[in-house]
């Protein structure tokens, strides 16, 4: 089956001492969050260069992808490395 989205991740280590982020990629979207707040959300089909960043305006693909990402989270056992 074809994997409609990738989970990026920057997590804790050494050399980032804090929970890092977590993103996942669709072809037409980036959303990425901390682990305390929303961060980015990019509509790459209609900002391919990711120049505006859509978080904290009304947009449903935001709660969609928090979900998305949730997931694809879930599925690697990533619960923010207990931070």
């Amino acid at each position: 089956p074809r994997q409609e989205a990738a989970l990026l991740q920057v997590c804790h280590s050494k050399i980032t001492p804090w929970p890092g982020w977590r993103a996942v990629r669709t072809p037409e979207w980036l959303f990425a969050r901390l682990k305390t707040q929303n961060w980015l959300l990019f509509d790459l089909a209609s900002d391919p260069l990711g120049l505006k960043n859509l978080v904290g305006q009304a947009n449903p693909k935001q709660k969609e992808l928090q979900g998305v990402l949730a997931g694809l989270m879930q599925g690697v056992g990533d619960d923010w490395g207990g931070a």
